[in-house]
């Protein structure tokens, strides 16, 4: 991308394909395939939830995959203090630049 300061790297957060568009394929489908469609995915998740929670209740699993509202907030407040202290080292930063 090329900016007033010069050329800049843009990184992309998400979902990317490195195939070229011309070799994408969109599949339409009508109502009743879509319903069929989204029967058998849910009854995928179903049926893995059900596997794993019979394997958890028999030894098979391991208890540390389980992650609830618990984990993800123990999550969210580390990722939120490595963000801090990203952002009290940018002020810093910002200042040896200008000096720079």
């Amino acid at each position: 991308m090329v900016t007033p300061f010069g050329t800049t790297r843009v990184g992309v957060l998400g979902v990317q394909s490195k195939s070229k568009p011309e070799n994408w394929h969109i599949q339409n489908y009508g109502f009743v395939d879509s319903v069929k469609l989204a029967g058998s995915e849910t009854w995928y998740v179903v049926a893995r939830t059900g596997s794993y929670l019979k394997g958890l209740v028999a030894g098979e699993e391991s208890t540390e995959q389980l992650s609830g509202p618990i984990r993800i907030a123990e999550v969210s407040g580390a990722m939120a203090k490595i963000g801090l202290a990203v952002c009290s080292t940018l002020p810093q930063f910002c200042r040896f630049r200008s000096e720079c």
